[in-house]
């Protein structure tokens, strides 16, 4: 594991958890408990996190990713995959969420 890296993830959950209003003790608390939205939020912020993506532009996707998600019932919301964070449809499109919850944490038994 590499410190400077983990670091950089944290810091970059943290921006995008305070742009959503979400306290991170009580985020990270839910996803322990694999509540539905904070490991849904989790999985999203992840994966925009490992492509290396912009705090602004993971926001905007996020809300507009929560809104299709809840509001307009879409099952599966795409993106185009590359590391900046221009948009063009040249790039083949990756999945960043469907409708299966997200196992983020094993509970202890």
């Amino acid at each position: 594991m590499d410190i400077k890296k983990d670091k950089k993830h944290y810091i970059f959950f943290l921006k995008v958890l305070k742009a959503f209003y979400l306290e991170p003790n009580i985020f990270f608390k839910c996803c322990a408990e694999n509540k539905d939205y904070e490991t849904t939020m989790y999985s999203w912020i992840n994966q925009l996190c490992i492509e290396e993506r912009s705090v602004d532009y993971s926001v905007q996707k996020i809300y507009r990713a929560r809104h299709l998600l809840y509001f307009m019932g879409v099952e599966t919301i795409i993106m185009p995959k590359k590391k900046n964070d221009s948009e063009s449809n040249r790039t083949p499109p990756y999945i960043i969420n469907s409708l299966v919850k997200p196992i983020i944490i094993n509970l202890a038994s």
